[in-house]
């Protein structure tokens, strides 16, 4: 229950209704719409593909501008929960940016949609990251592909992910980071939780408080370490207002014991130990990292510092850290039926990746 619970707190693009069909080898028009700006409108070609990662067979799909290339190209990984192609959200995405000019490789997780494997939230980012440099690489090897500006984009959980995946291999041109990065997963989490019992309040009061506790209490969930400290501080915590945010995820007025943390080993919740200070700061390519001041789920101030840090500390000669006022978490939502991205989100992706948008 705990687990499951967890899983449901950083939701990107699982949140936008899915819609269409994807065809191999499809020339259509596509409208890309943002919240002020006019329309621009591309041909773009679909193409369907297999790719293979760690032994398991992914499901994806190319979306890229009609013509011969060669394209930059851009690999776009996933969020936490079961996302895929199917969703209108990636569609949309890897619309745009082939609108900008870019082969986009989109895919479904796997275990889900029509890739093969076992679906797992996987918190410590490994095996995303490594589906992801299958990715990269599947774009590499394309004819029509520029395989010296194939970079990554991630959105929320997949902002830990193409950190790891830049980090692991020098294939990556270049790394977009929206709405994620810079903390700890656990003390992400931490924060949502605080955000929460405002939001349940209507009182700031307590804020600081449940975060901290968060921050302790989800650590050692995710790393079995600190019980003996843990638990008077748990005890205590159970007495204040703050810890209903909490009992909703379904702690009681006892902290679950090691033993009992191991019976679940494989779960999100209880891995949610990620810290991506070493993946960051091993970046060496351009990278953007862009927030917005209203997300619910992300400390967005703290998050762009640590980001500011880990490039300082990586000695990165070419870092964008970018935080919009009153943008939320998912910097695109349905209107109308059709769904319309944040214009300055819209603008800032933009100008930064124009700069790849050719070879010269």
């Amino acid at each position: 229950m705990l687990a499951r619970h967890f899983v449901a707190l950083i939701t990107a693009l699982a949140t936008l209704s899915a819609c269409g069909q994807t065809a191999s080898d499809q020339v259509r028009p596509i409208t890309i719409s943002s919240t002020v700006s006019l329309a621009k409108t591309v041909e773009a070609v679909r193409e369907d593909l297999v790719f293979e990662s760690r032994g398991v067979k992914l499901a994806a799909t190319i979306v890229r501008p009609e013509g011969d290339g060669p394209f930059p190209a851009i690999a776009l990984t996933h969020g936490s929960a079961k996302e895929g192609r199917w969703l209108r959200g990636y569609q949309f995405l890897a619309e745009f940016f082939a609108a900008q000019g870019f082969a986009c490789l989109i895919w479904d997780k796997r275990g889900t949609g029509e890739s093969e494997g076992d679906y797992i939230e996987q918190p410590m980012m490994e095996v995303p990251a490594d589906d992801l440099l299958a990715g990269v690489h599947v774009l590499q090897n394309i004819e029509y592909v520029d395989g010296d500006r194939v970079g990554v984009w991630g959105h929320s959980q997949g902002g830990w992910t193409v950190a790891l995946a830049a980090a692991k291999s020098d294939d990556i041109a270049f790394v977009v980071s929206s709405c994620g990065g810079g903390m700890a997963i656990y003390e992400q989490v931490a924060y949502a939780r605080s955000v929460a019992y405002k939001e349940r309040t209507g009182s700031s009061e307590g804020m600081k408080e449940a975060e901290l506790f968060g921050r302790e209490l989800f650590r050692y969930m995710g790393t079995g370490e600190g019980y003996a400290e843990l638990k008077p501080k748990y005890e205590a915590a159970t007495k204040e207002k703050w810890f209903m945010v909490f009992r909703e995820w379904g702690f009681t007025d006892a902290v679950p014991s090691p033993d009992k943390l191991k019976l679940a080993a494989d779960q999100f919740m209880f891995r949610a130990s990620f810290d991506p200070a070493s993946s960051e700061e091993a970046i060496k390519v351009p990278t953007l990292a862009i927030f917005g001041t209203g997300d619910p789920s992300t400390n967005t101030e703290a998050a762009a510092d640590r980001w500011k840090q880990h490039f300082e500390t990586s000695g990165n000669t070419d870092p964008t850290v970018t935080v919009i006022e009153g943008m939320g978490h998912a910097p695109w939502w349905m209107k109308d039926g059709e769904i319309v991205m944040h214009d300055e989100y819209r603008a800032v992706l933009t100008k930064w990746l124009g700069r790849f948008a050719s070879a010269d």
